[in-house]
């Protein structure tokens, strides 16, 4: 995949008393799944807080290699995805709401467009 140039991205942290392995573990078999399937022009990371304000907590972050293809996806904010993605999206809502089980609610989520390299 050529550099991202679009990253969506969700914060979140676990809920209380979810164990961090148990949830990274799920996290990875879940996250594989949806990473072998064919998306062309996006990935799936999982990152954690390793130092500072959200040590422990969680970043998921979709990139996308443009505009263009974010825009193929999900052609309105807020709005769902093309009838072209909409297989490959319930699978992913699937994995998603699998790992949200572990998870604080919170469903927001920011798009960031690189403007430097």
């Amino acid at each position: 995949m050529p550099r991202p140039q679009v990253f969506s991205v969700r914060e979140f942290e676990l809920k209380s008393g979810v164990k961090a392995e148990e949830f990274e573990a799920l996290a990875r078999r879940e996250l594989s799944q949806i990473l072998s399937e064919d998306k062309i022009g996006s990935r799936f990371r999982l990152l954690k807080g390793d130092r500072g304000e959200r040590k422990d907590r969680y970043l998921l972050v979709w990139e996308f290699d443009s505009v263009t293809t974010r825009n193929e996806y999900f052609p309105k904010e807020g709005r769902g995805c093309s009838a072209a993605f909409e297989h490959n999206w319930k699978r992913i809502k699937l994995s998603l709401e699998k790992l949200s089980a572990f998870l604080k609610e919170k469903n927001s989520y920011t798009d960031y467009v690189s403007v430097t390299d």
